[in-house]
């Protein structure tokens, strides 16, 4: 009898097997899918550049000697714009011109003159982890098992229980 019980209790505790430790044994099955993107983008701009030049101002004087023969009055003739003043009059047998060139900034522009490049390049990650886990499902002969186990067990605590308090006819 003793080596009975002792079989029964050996094969009882045997067979099972927690989650827990079913779950280090075992661990679910995990999928890392990774997609990576690589994008590169170049962009060239071309800048134009304005140069001002700055003329200094001059004055120019000439004169001539022309023949008069008459005393005849000849009335100072004068010109202005944005960039010179001139004037022009006869004294005594003399043709005089005064030129007065204004002082000027003159605006040039160089088509394309800068070259600016960027270059942007970004990197695209995406990453997915997919943890399959199987759930268990208990077959029907797993199921027979626990419920004889249980009787077993529960008889055995009754032989035991019988035993020393000798209240059922065994």
């Amino acid at each position: 009898m003793k080596n009975v019980s002792i079989l029964i209790v050996l094969i009882l505790f045997s067979g099972c097997v927690t989650q827990k430790r079913c779950l280090k044994k075992f661990p679910p099955e995990t999928i890392i899918e990774r997609h990576d993107s690589i994008i590169i983008h170049d962009t060239t701009i071309y800048k134009d550049v304005v140069i001002y030049d700055t003329i200094p101002g001059d004055t120019q004087y000439v004169e001539k000697i022309i023949p008069i023969k008459e005393n005849v009055v000849i009335l100072p003739v004068e010109r202005e714009n944005a960039y010179a003043r001139a004037k022009a009059w006869v004294e005594d047998t003399k043709l005089k011109l005064e030129l007065i060139q204004k002082e000027q900034e003159i605006q040039r522009i160089i088509k394309d003159a800068n070259k600016e490049t960027k270059y942007w390049r970004y990197k695209y990650t995406t990453e997915s982890i997919k943890n399959t886990q199987v759930v268990y499902q208990a077959r029907n002969i797993h199921k027979a098992a626990l419920w004889f186990s249980a009787i077993v067990i529960l008889l055995f605590v009754l032989f035991i229980v019988n035993k020393f308090t000798k209240w059922l006819p065994l």
